[in-house]
């Protein structure tokens, strides 16, 4: 199993030994969308059989309508808090 190095310049280190690897026996390279790997290389033959997408929705947390919903709820958690507080 390798994976998509931090270091543009360990890529070709990395290649290297997948593509030993992968005309060897079966292997695995988890990289990453809009990554180093994503896009300009050509896995042909033995060097690709499938492909995987998995997406975690990560919001953009600087956008001001995240920064203001975050706030809201914020808001919220801290005076549902002292109200369930009073109530007790």
């Amino acid at each position: 199993m390798f994976r998509e190095p931090k270091n543009r310049n360990d890529l070709t280190g990395l290649f290297k030994k997948f593509i030993t690897k992968a005309k060897q026996r079966g292997t695995v390279l988890l990289a990453v969308c809009k990554g180093k790997v994503a896009e300009g290389i050509d896995f042909s033959d033995e060097l690709c059989w499938a492909v995987f997408i998995i997406g975690i929705p990560y919001p953009p947390m600087g956008e001001d309508k995240i920064v203001l919903k975050r706030k809201y709820l914020d808001e919220i958690k801290k005076n549902m808090g002292l109200k369930l507080l009073k109530k007790r």
